[in-house]
């Protein structure tokens, strides 16, 4: 029942767990989380950070991360001011869309921001070609097979030599060290941080490819290519936000 009343005020199934454990267990190490939530491994950090976000946990040690869950009266009552705030922006914004259409006769036309592809060769090739367009910022979360890392050093250290700004968050804890030692070399900042199934790269802040991994999914992976400033620049957020959290390798 607890976990149906909190999808209904608009958490998912894992962050009604996580947050459900912490509320039992109080405080709980990272890694424990999903053993007492029965949430995935892979999943456990996503939704941690995502319940963060929205107010009903905090993080109370870094290293390594324990998080603490807020007190349901708080967290509910400011999580559920703030949608209260959100759907009322949007029904005045809504509102006075409607109202123009319906003076003008105008609707809008939005461009494009989303292209879907699956399988390994294309995250590669679209994330090369981002890489080499970067001419500011590129930023990466995520791991793979060691040709594919060297592949992502050679174009990272032609970006840089155009003072682009390159910092990649390693996922796998076992990433070949030697791999590490060529990106530092190369004056590509490193970090890690457990995000295992997922990988994200940002050029520029304003173009962004997401990759989600999975053998269950046909061509083992869904490659998400996001031509958008404003979604870019979220993920942008999203990356710091994780870049603070990881360790330095």
């Amino acid at each position: 029942m607890e976990i149906e009343n909190l999808q209904k005020l608009g958490l998912s199934k894992y962050e009604s767990k996580c947050y459900l454990a912490l509320i039992k267990y109080e405080n709980l190490l990272g890694k424990d989380v999903g053993e007492k939530s029965g949430v995935p491994t892979t999943s456990v950090y996503r939704n941690l950070d995502s319940l963060k976000q929205k107010g009903f946990i905090q993080i109370i040690q870094n290293e390594p991360l324990a998080f603490q869950a807020v007190d349901p009266e708080i967290a509910v009552s400011s999580y559920i001011k703030n949608k209260k705030d959100e759907l009322s922006n949007l029904e005045n914004y809504t509102v006075k869309e409607l109202k123009l259409i319906k003076k003008t006769g105008l609707i809008k036309k939005y461009e494009e921001v989303l292209e879907l592809y699956t399988g390994r060769e294309q995250s590669y090739k679209l994330g090369n070609i981002l890489m080499k367009e970067a001419k500011t910022s590129f930023f990466l979360i995520g791991s793979g097979a060691t040709q594919s890392i060297l592949d992502i050093i050679h174009s990272l250290r032609s970006a840089i030599k155009r003072n682009v700004v390159c910092k990649f968050i390693v996922t796998n804890p076992d990433f070949d060290r030697e791999l590490i030692k060529e990106l530092k070399k190369s004056d590509i900042k490193v970090k890690y941080y457990p995000l295992l199934g997922f990988s994200l790269l940002i050029k520029d802040d304003e173009e962004s490819q997401v990759v989600i991994k999975d053998n269950k999914i046909k061509n083992g992976r869904i490659v998400l290519r996001i031509r958008n400033k404003d979604l870019s620049n979220a993920y942008v957020n999203y990356f710091n936000s994780i870049w603070e959290k990881s360790s330095i390798i």
